[in-house]
């Protein structure tokens, strides 16, 4: 992982997420964009892991989740929504335990 450790890959993975949604936009690619979304939060966690401003973190991953799950609805695919869902009551706990909720 080079000098910058974990956490730096993970910074240039969110980079990598976003600078995908500029091409995987929501109306050209609703499916890639909402996996793309997932993966964005599952990023999100790992910096949240990390103690990178887990709070907040752990809000952007929940806010990336539940694009991707709008997306996964509208297209009926119910493997997705279940894997999304299982992944949004995690970011919620994982939340609560901070002491907060959304």
């Amino acid at each position: 992982l080079g000098e910058r450790g974990e956490e730096g890959a993970l910074q240039d993975a969110v980079g990598a997420y976003r600078a995908a949604l500029e091409v995987r936009t929501r109306d050209a690619a609703p499916m890639d964009w909402a996996l793309t979304q997932e993966n964005l939060a599952l990023r999100f966690e790992a910096m949240a892991d990390q103690g990178d401003n887990p709070r907040v973190r752990l809000e952007a991953g929940l806010e990336a989740v539940r694009g991707a799950l709008e997306v996964f609805r509208q297209a009926g695919s119910t493997f997705n929504v279940e894997k999304a869902e299982r992944l949004e009551a995690h970011l919620r706990e994982k939340l609560a335990g901070l002491g907060g909720s959304s």
